[in-house]
């Protein structure tokens, strides 16, 4: 991934960032550090899981702050 965004709001450079969830004991989200999004519709399989259809990924601008998530889709669609 590219990390030659700017951001929306200053313009200044965008960094990748990892998200860790706290409720888990502060274990990663997953092996490389980034989350899964779901349609709203989906349904469980049967194990119980919920089927993710991409990624989450996440930059932090290096002025300002602001977090920018977007999805990167399953390759397997």
């Amino acid at each position: 991934m590219s990390t030659e965004k700017t951001c929306p709001d200053c313009n200044a450079a965008m960094g990748e960032i990892m998200i860790i969830d706290r409720s888990r004991m502060n274990e990663l989200v997953s092996a490389d550090g980034s989350l899964s999004y779901a349609l709203p519709d989906e349904k469980k399989g049967f194990l119980g899981a919920i089927p993710a259809r991409g990624t989450i990924k996440s930059l932090a601008c290096t002025k300002c702050g602001r977090i920018v998530l977007y999805a990167v889709h399953s390759k397997k669609e």
